[in-house]
């Protein structure tokens, strides 16, 4: 049962998600009222509005009364650290004034779209939570971005997907936690290594001749001679050697 408060802030807060300018202006007015009002009052309300509708908690002893809950009710859980880097911004390093677009928080996705969530172990600014966003079933990806800082803050990022995955490995029956790849590293370096990934598929598909999901020793050696002509035997076998790991002639993609 939900009290005529909790019914009120879910309206009020919905309602303010469903006004477009508001939105696309949020990180300004995030700065404007830390600058003017002080980051204890501007956390405080988002602590008691946004947080509290899509976030269950800042650590782990917050989430566990809103896991057992959903759990009660049959909804499983997913620990979600909503933290990525943008492309876009990561060219570019972040001003004094992106400060508030730099920390992200902690949310945990639902498997129904009821808008119940679980979360864990937010990181704070000054003490205080900073907001954070989920993704409903059904909806357009809503996860925030953040300005690429360095190596360091996503060293940090690393620390709290650990604690998300710990948490969820405690979770009754079979835990999951989400972990975000691009909050992980440069994005414009994840960005390249995908391209490589794709040209590495490429190149394996244009070696499995048969089509057949591996690539045999009679199909590894005509591309490689294809591509080194120069190539003597002995290097051909040391190179097929280094991908089949498991000695029986052929290599697979993960192999590759």
């Amino acid at each position: 049962m939900r009290s005529t408060g909790e019914l009120l802030r879910m309206y009020v807060v919905l309602k303010a998600c469903s006004i477009t300018p508001l939105v696309k202006n949020a990180e300004a007015l995030v700065r404007t009222s830390r600058r003017v009002l002080g980051d204890a009052f501007t956390f405080g309300v988002m602590r008691h509005t946004f947080m509290k509708q899509f976030c269950a908690g800042e650590n782990e002893e917050d989430l566990r009364p809103t896991i057992d809950l959903l759990r009660a009710n049959g909804i499983a859980t997913i620990i979600d650290y909503a933290a990525e880097d943008d492309v876009e911004s990561a060219a570019k390093p972040a001003g004094k004034g992106d400060a508030a677009g730099q920390h992200p928080s902690t949310t945990a996705a639902t498997t129904d779209g009821s808008g119940n969530t679980a979360a864990d172990a937010a990181p704070l600014i000054d003490g205080a939570p900073v907001l954070g966003a989920t993704q409903l079933p059904g909806a357009v990806a809503v996860s925030r971005t953040y300005s690429y800082e360095d190596e360091a803050t996503c060293d940090k990022h690393v620390n709290i997907f650990l604690q998300a995955i710990a948490t969820g490995a405690k979770l009754p029956g079979q835990g999951f936690a989400a972990i975000k790849v691009t909050a992980l590293g440069n994005p414009t370096l994840l960005e390249r290594m995908s391209a490589a990934l794709l040209e590495i598929r490429s190149l394996f598909r244009e070696a499995d001749l048969d089509g057949d999901g591996f690539v045999d020793r009679g199909e590894f050696d005509t591309l490689y001679k294809q591509l080194f002509p120069a190539a003597s035997q002995e290097t051909i076998d040391r190179a097929f050697a280094s991908l089949d790991w498991e000695g029986n002639g052929k290599v697979d993609i993960i192999s590759w």
